[in-house]
């Protein structure tokens, strides 16, 4: 979250579901809430029967989505502060915008930009750091606001309230 936002949440709000094993979580939902409003909303699940997002981000004028774990995706972002129109749609309570789509020239769609990564570069860091060739690109203090970041979620899914740091 840190590395995120640079800085840690203020509050979580947690639930945890056990699907598989009774005496094992296996999922979770929990909502994060900073100092400046922004709120993220992490959701794990190993019990899904469609295909959901991997990962997405809702802005006031844009959102981004990565499809899969190809990193298949696309950021749509608005054209114009003064244009964002949506389509009315029909309902069964009538004509409505309400979670309508935007129309084609409100809006402009990107590709994802491509970061090239290796995931064996955290291991091979910590090689390194073991050797006294490196410093770690994973602090002790990341470490433990990580672990305090995790103890807030249990602590919060066991007494279903949301928990200040």
């Amino acid at each position: 979250m840190n590395m995120m936002m640079g800085t840690m949440p203020v509050s979580v709000y947690a639930t945890l579901s056990n699907v598989t094993n009774e005496e094992v979580d296996d999922g979770f939902t929990s909502i994060f809430t900073f100092a400046n409003g922004v709120t993220f909303t992490v959701e794990v699940g190993t019990s899904n029967f469609v295909n959901l997002p991997r990962w997405y981000i809702l802005g006031l004028n844009g959102t981004a989505v990565i499809e899969d774990w190809a990193i298949n995706g696309k950021i749509v972002v608005a054209a114009s502060d003064e244009k964002h129109d949506a389509v009315p749609i029909v309902t069964a309570a009538g004509l409505t915008k309400t979670m309508a789509p935007r129309t084609k020239e409100t809006i402009r769609e990107y590709p994802l930009p491509r970061i090239d990564s290796d995931i064996h570069d955290y291991y091979r860091n910590i090689a390194a750091v073991v050797n006294g060739e490196a410093e770690p690109i994973v602090t002790h203090d990341q470490q433990r606001e990580l672990m305090r970041l995790m103890e807030a979620i249990f602590e919060s899914a066991e007494k279903n309230q949301v928990v200040y740091f």
